[in-house]
């Protein structure tokens, strides 16, 4: 015969890691869908979502440490076979640019006091030179005119809120404009 013995469960209280503070966090995965679409509508529900949520820059932070060990991983395997080196990279997503020759002047972009705006700020100034000032929320598809300010700093006002908008300027002096600058991804609050 069998005997019964009861086992006591015991509790244990934890803290929660930042993880069960997710708003994304169902305990099903239910969500994996929407955040891995390359569906443009899911890509902008799932931007949406993650902007009210209380752990968003923990998660960011993962994220961006996870994207840096897989272009190591993919730098590190083209590397080892630079014939394929090109194939390689092309078929992780990761994209193959060429080294930029051009001098670049450096810009910062920063949230503004107001929901919808960004403050760029040219870190390099040229001499007696206005700035021309643009902003695409679609990749670089399309650029919207920002205006043109004698002024390092511009205040650009408007901006679609829960989007990441790219900015970029260039300097304007008495001999003409000159290179737009590598544009700089920011996420509008």
């Amino acid at each position: 015969m069998f005997a019964l013995q009861r086992i006591e469960e015991t509790e244990t209280i934890r803290e929660p890691v930042w993880q069960d503070l997710a708003l994304c966090n169902d305990g099903r995965g239910s969500m994996t869908e929407l955040f891995f679409s390359e569906q443009l509508d899911d890509i902008a529900a799932a931007k949406a979502f993650c902007g009210g949520c209380p752990v968003r820059e923990e998660c960011l932070d993962v994220v961006r440490s996870l994207v840096g060990e897989l272009a190591s991983y993919v730098q590190a395997q083209a590397d080892a076979d630079v014939d394929q080196a090109p194939v390689i990279i092309e078929s992780s997503g990761f994209s193959i640019r060429a080294a930029s020759t051009r001098r670049k002047l450096g810009f910062v972009v920063k949230q503004g006091r107001v929901s919808g705006t960004a403050i760029v700020e040219v870190l390099a100034v040229a001499k007696r030179a206005s700035y021309e000032h643009r902003w695409s929320a679609d990749g670089g598809k399309t650029w919207n005119p920002a205006g043109v300010t004698l002024q390092t700093k511009m205040t650009i006002r408007g901006l679609p809120v829960g989007v990441s908008v790219l900015f970029t300027c260039r300097p304007c002096t008495k001999s003409g404009e000159g290179d737009w600058m590598e544009p700089y991804p920011f996420l509008v609050k």
